[in-house]
């Protein structure tokens, strides 16, 4: 948005600096090295490392996403940093993510489980993420939350209490 005001201030002067004769070659001149200035500076953007940035002009998301590192772009794009480190999601009583998850059984008994989902963003697509979800906070609470609760009730529903809370506890692991 600075990008745009200074623009148009630049053009404004350039235009002045025609009209105005006392003025000669020094106003437009001026007003050319501005702009020149305002965008290059507008145009360079920085990824921080273990993140990738999606890009949007005047809020179409464009299908390319810029790996960590200094990046020349459009100077009228808007970037958004994701993360593609790992993250953990953690089903227990005492994380910040909420609580353990109750499952039912196959014999229908509930089974309060602690479990932890490690997952990471693929770079190459979240701009698709960003585009139909949104940021970091969004995906997570919208995509892998749901997500992983429901694996959780899926995989414990197909064994009875006894076998999903003892016996077969690494093929209830494995289902998930």
């Amino acid at each position: 948005m600075a990008y745009i005001v200074i623009s148009i201030v630049c053009a404004v002067a350039f235009a002045a600096g025609l009209v105005v004769r006392r003025v000669r070659l020094f106003m437009p001149a001026a007003a050319f090295v501005v702009w020149g200035i305002a965008t290059l500076v507008a145009s360079i953007i920085t990824v921080s490392p273990g993140m990738v940035a999606v890009a949007d002009l005047f809020g179409k998301v464009q299908s390319e996403t810029y790996g960590e590192g200094l990046h020349l772009i459009n100077p009228l794009y808007t970037t958004r940093q994701m993360t593609i480190r790992r993250q953990s999601l953690h089903f227990t009583s005492t994380s910040r993510d909420g609580k353990s998850v109750t499952a039912l059984s196959a014999d229908r008994n509930p089974l309060e489980i602690d479990v932890s989902f490690p997952f990471r963003l693929n770079g190459g697509v979240a701009w698709k993420i960003y585009q139909r979800v949104g940021g970091t906070g969004y995906y997570r609470g919208q995509l892998i939350f749901p997500s992983a609760r429901s694996a959780v009730r899926d995989a414990v529903s197909q064994f009875p209490w006894a076998e999903a809370s003892i016996e077969k506890l690494p093929e209830v692991a494995a289902l998930m």
